[in-house]
């Protein structure tokens, strides 16, 4: 076989490479919305209400930020005392796990606690206070819109791997070529 079958018998295997699985993955951030309000324990404490926000990688389920606000005050990833996790059941998101030991002395709560339990609806805000009873509320989630963030195209392994083998067989064509 020549060099010319050669080569291009190499380069319709790489082509043929690429046509496998070409499909792009999109990565997405995902951003969820956090309510509530602290509904038993420490009497002066319920009612409050707390906000903030959950964002996540779709894909790899890394939380790339969170911020959490009560009293006048907001919390974010850096103040957790383990990584923030978002918990899933299969394909359906159940909540937060965000556990915070307040530093502050001043500040009404000791710690508080963002949970999840077997069902979306299970979601609890959970907090031990200074002084007084311990209690907790349940807390809602909200997707955002994420039409916007499915812009980003991840290309397939494959794909990327089939064009690399294709420029390799070009390259060492040309080198054989030279040295012949």
């Amino acid at each position: 076989m020549n060099n010319f079958a050669k080569f291009t018998t190499a380069s319709i295997f790489a082509l043929g490479l690429s046509t496998i699985n070409v499909s792009n993955v999109h990565a997405a951030t995902i951003t969820y919305d956090i309510s509530g309000s602290i509904e038993t324990g420490e009497p002066s404490l319920i009612g409050t209400n707390y906000t903030g926000q959950v964002t996540f990688d779709d894909l790899t389920e890394e939380v790339t930020s969170v911020t959490f606000n009560i009293l006048g005050s907001t919390f974010d990833e850096t103040d957790a005392d383990i990584t923030p996790a978002v918990v899933f059941d299969g394909d359906i998101f159940l909540g937060l796990e965000y556990t915070v030991t307040v530093v502050d002395a001043a500040f009404e709560l000791a710690s508080f606690t963002l949970s999840t339990g077997f069902d979306p609806l299970d979601a609890l805000f959970d907090y031990i206070p200074r002084t007084g009873d311990a209690g907790d509320g349940l807390v809602t989630y909200t997707l955002v819109d994420t039409s916007d963030t499915f812009n980003t195209s991840v290309p397939e392994p494959s794909s990327v791997i089939s064009l690399i083998a294709l420029g390799l067989s070009g390259v060492a064509f040309s080198l054989k070529k030279r040295s012949s």
